[in-house]
């Protein structure tokens, strides 16, 4: 089977500039500036947005917003997240790779949105149904999906949106992943990863807390 296409070229980002605009927290903006990062894509991260004062120029009036030197906005986290894995050829190196990673992206955004839910509940309640059923189940189906530590032949946009995730939950329950071999050795590789190394050293405020 013929490989999907990829961008070969010197891309349309390759000489541009942006910023992404977001809170100084560890939510929604978490995956497009991991994507970012591990591109090496030159975006600068603004974690003090005039908030609501740019409200207005934001396209959905929300964060995060990325904004070009080209003029260009991209609203929403996931299509952020998509457009700079395009732009740093993250997309994977076949049909299979591309189709994974989309998966993972649906995948880790239905965790999010978990995650999300117990943070407004009784969260005495709510956070042990989500680490004591809910992400073991997902997880149980992506230990499955896994091979040698990974999903794809290389790192894709998907393998972070799913790596993101799980360190917003690793936040909260250190031990999540000691039951699935596969996943905490994906994890761990990436958490270590040279790309992160800054980011990491000094991170945004944790956002979800279970108490």
């Amino acid at each position: 089977k013929a490989p999907i296409t990829r961008l070969k070229r010197k891309n349309d980002m390759s000489k541009e500039t942006g910023t992404l605009h977001y809170f100084n927290v560890k939510a929604r903006g978490h995956f497009p500036l991991l994507v970012a990062l591990y591109g090496g894509l030159n975006v600068t991260y603004n974690r003090s947005p005039a908030w609501p004062a740019m409200k207005e120029q934001a396209t959905f009036g929300q964060l995060p917003l990325y904004e070009s030197s080209n003029g260009l906005k991209v609203a929403q986290s996931a299509a952020i997240a998509r457009y700079f894995g395009r732009a740093a050829n993250l997309q994977g190196q076949n049909d299979q790779d591309f189709a994974l990673s989309e998966m993972l992206i649906e995948e880790s955004n239905d965790i999010l949105n978990l995650l999300t839910a117990a943070n407004r509940g009784n969260k005495e309640e709510t956070y042990k149904k989500l680490f004591g059923e809910d992400a073991p189940k997902h997880f149980a189906n992506l230990e499955k999906l896994a091979k040698d530590n990974k999903f794809t032949s290389s790192v894709t946009t998907g393998e972070i949106a799913l790596f993101s995730v799980i360190d917003l939950l690793i936040d909260l329950e250190p031990k999540l992943l000691d039951n699935n071999a596969q996943l905490k050795a994906f994890y761990t590789n990436l958490r270590n990863d040279s790309h992160f190394k800054e980011y990491f050293a000094n991170p945004p405020n944790q956002y979800f807390k279970r108490s």
